[in-house]
């Protein structure tokens, strides 16, 4: 929906975190570049790692010697939740810790192109500046305040198709069938218009009913965004039952995120459960085929 037009919200998961450490490396072989990491990166993951770092360092650094990266993270790779845009955020900290945080997002969001071509920056604003943000594509990032506590459950599927295509499929519904894209433009708008009631850039707009009442009402979002993704090919199947299986072990909502055809999905728990709620939809997802599942937090007022 972004890529049409269509305003957005991000979070950052504040707890889930990536490490980079860097040193000067003696390299017999010649290298430039090595980069060492706690899971192998496949052949393109290691290659846009590769790249961003010799770009940062052309940028920043262009005449310093060879370098040893040491990597550890704690996002999966290749499941929407911005892996390459918090590599891009570190690289450039790591070269350039003086810079301020929205040069810092611009000078990651120009690394990130190596991974997604022509990314919005909506990953790299969030993650630089560590708090949610509203996207409206062609206007600045609107930071938002969390009013109330926020609860996710996050489930990783294996990926069945890639980015590109996925946003290709959607694109071509304009040629196809434009009533169908517009009914799911117009969709995605209303529920993102609904679900920023829940933030509030100063606190003015923060709402004024019951805490539950409004997780239930932004539970409800998330299942009426996940229909309109799958009413546009954006999901698949095994997405589909992995959002009910978490619905039915306590989620108030489920949701893709991303690109979709697998990937992450975000499942609303109440704010205030105990641990055993999220580990229950957690070890749901896992049964319905996640290859990982992870509770975080955002906001504590």
């Amino acid at each position: 929906a972004v890529v049409h037009g269509v305003p957005a919200i991000a979070v950052p998961l504040v707890d889930r975190r990536l490490a980079l450490e860097i040193e000067p490396a003696d390299t017999p072989s010649g290298e430039e570049i090595a980069i060492e990491t706690d899971a192998p990166l496949d052949g393109r993951a290691g290659r846009i790692a590769r790249g961003m770092l010799a770009q940062v360092r052309e940028r920043f650094a262009p005449a310093s010697g060879p370098v040893t990266a040491r990597l550890r993270s704690q996002i999966p790779i290749g499941s929407g939740l911005g892996s390459s845009a918090a590599l891009a955020v570190a690289l450039v900290r790591a070269y350039a810790p003086a810079l301020e945080p929205l040069a810092l997002a611009r000078a990651a969001n120009d690394l990130e192109r190596l991974a997604h071509g022509t990314p919005s920056g909506i990953d790299a604003h969030t993650i630089a500046l560590e708090r949610p943000l509203r996207f409206a594509p062609g206007r600045a990032f609107e930071p938002l305040r969390v009013v109330r506590p926020l609860a996710l459950a996050v489930a990783v599927l294996p990926r069945e198709r890639s980015t590109a295509e996925q946003v290709a499929a959607v694109g071509a519904l304009r040629a196809s069938d434009p009533a169908r894209l517009d009914r799911f433009l117009a969709e995605s708008a209303a529920v993102l218009e609904e679900a920023a009631r829940w933030f509030a850039a100063g606190g003015d707009e923060a709402p004024h009913t019951g805490g539950e009442a409004h997780e239930r009402a932004l539970g409800a979002l998330f299942d009426r965004a996940h229909e309109a993704l799958r009413a546009v090919g954006v999901s698949c199947p095994a997405q589909d039952a992995l959002c009910r299986r978490m619905r039915e072990a306590g989620a108030l909502g489920a949701k893709l995120s991303g690109a979709g055809a697998g990937g992450a999905t975000l499942a609303l728990l109440p704010a205030h459960a105990p641990p055993a709620w999220g580990e229950r939809v957690c070890a749901a997802a896992r049964e319905a085929g996640a290859r990982c599942a992870f509770v975080t937090r955002l906001g504590d007022a």
